[in-house]
């Protein structure tokens, strides 16, 4: 009884090496595969554009012109809009390797959370894709180039995916982050504001060779082969942008509308409270020896802790942050600098950082109130720590906050 097992499994072991082998698995040709590397969701009218910037598998090895492709569609869901793409092209499109969605202004000014939805229940995205949106449509910013990355979404993912879990000045939600946000009990969710900063022509002279020999390294593993509408790959530099971009404002939303858009400084002080700094700088100013003084500080270590009091039936948010500075690079007026030990932070910065920071944070509590947007999260600190007064508080909670901020800044070692 034995051998006959032994010989079944030795059978069903060979059976599976040489489909292995023979990689008859019934795949998709990659020929004929589009790899869908970003995604650009726009409005016009009752319709989606959808902008797929594509990463095509080539077939040889020779030198090529293009490593990417634009190509759009449209339709009455974002869906189909993708599938009108694999119509008018011939090619399957491929959603696994798609990393950035960019949502366009049209898009984001109505109701876009059935879309996230979505793209998080559907098994042909990637939940853990990232997020964001910007002032203009999604199209042009994936139509952009950038003078050190041939494809426009790949330079967009380096700023928004750096040290994702640190405290920075990008906030990059993914598919997963953004449903649990909306769907807790603040009801509030957020997505970076990409901006594109264009160049001057004497400088986009420059990144256009920068650009040039990008894509002659990129050649190397890339070859000539059919596509739709060159995107960042292109040899037609005249109707491209060059540029870099810009993610450091954070559009904050609440119960499926915008509601306000905070600054790079304030994203960074709401990073501060919620994650690990690492090597993060502020820039002060302050008096110094009786002289105007400029500094740079860079924040290596960072505690917050937010907390939600209830005093005689009256919300009270406490605020503590530590932070431990180092590395002070200090400007004097007459445009020189000072060298001074690399780890200590004089206490005139400290005290200046210190009131920068809790500036911010209370212009952060203001914002949240007069945009009845919950970013503190408060309702659901009502609900987990003072259940009791849940159903009393938590209409008005943020129209009748007192609030009360302690900001400590230490220096690394001693001035």
């Amino acid at each position: 009884m034995q051998f006959t097992r032994a010989r079944i499994k030795f059978v069903l072991f060979l059976i599976a090496l040489i489909l292995f082998f023979t990689s008859d698995f019934q795949l998709i040709d990659i020929e004929k595969t589009a790899i869908i590397v970003a995604l650009g969701i726009d409005k016009e009218g009752d319709e989606f554009e959808v902008s797929a910037q594509v990463a095509i598998p080539q077939a040889s090895n020779e030198q090529a012109t293009n490593s990417d492709a634009m190509i759009s569609g449209k339709g009455k869901s974002m869906y189909e809009a993708i599938e009108n793409i694999s119509l008018k092209t011939g090619w399957y499109p491929k959603l696994s390797f798609c990393n950035l969605i960019i949502f366009g202004n049209e898009v984001v000014n109505q109701n876009f959370y059935p879309l996230v939805d979505y793209i998080l229940t559907s098994d042909r995205f990637q939940t853990s894709a990232i997020l964001c949106t910007t002032d203009k449509k999604a199209s042009d910013i994936l139509r952009c180039t950038t003078p050190l990355d041939f494809i426009s979404s790949f330079a967009l993912q380096k700023i928004l995916l750096r040290n994702v879990e640190r405290a920075k000045t990008v906030l990059a939600p993914d598919v997963r982050e953004f449903c649990v946000n909306n769907r807790s009990r603040s009801q509030f969710c957020y997505l970076p504001l990409v901006k594109f900063i264009e160049e001057d022509s004497a400088k986009i002279k420059g990144s256009e060779q920068n650009s040039k020999q990008n894509r002659s390294i990129a050649n190397i593993f890339a070859s000539q082969g059919s596509g739709g509408k060159s995107g960042a790959g292109s040899s037609d530099s005249n109707e491209q942008k060059v540029g870099v971009f810009d993610a450091s404002e954070t559009m904050f939303f609440s119960n499926g509308k915008p509601a306000c858009t905070i600054s790079s400084k304030q994203t960074l002080c709401f990073n501060l409270l919620s994650r690990k700094a690492n090597e993060c700088f502020f820039d002060v100013s302050f008096k110094k020896n009786g002289k105007d003084t400029n500094a740079l500080i860079s924040i290596i270590q960072n505690r917050g802790d937010i907390r939600l009091e209830i005093k005689n039936n009256i919300p009270k948010l406490k605020i503590n942050l530590t932070l431990t500075c180092e590395k002070e690079e200090t400007f004097l007026k007459e445009n020189n600098y000072e060298l001074q030990n690399p780890s200590a932070v004089s206490p005139e910065g400290l005290k200046a950082l210190e009131s920068a920071v809790y500036e911010h944070i209370e212009q952060l509590i203001k914002i949240s109130s007069q945009s009845n947007c919950d970013f503190f999260q408060l309702k659901n600190l009502l609900y987990q720590k003072h259940n009791k007064h849940y159903a009393s508080l938590k209409d008005g909670i943020l129209n009748n906050l007192s609030y009360e901020i302690k900001v400590t800044c230490k220096s690394k070692s001693k001035a």
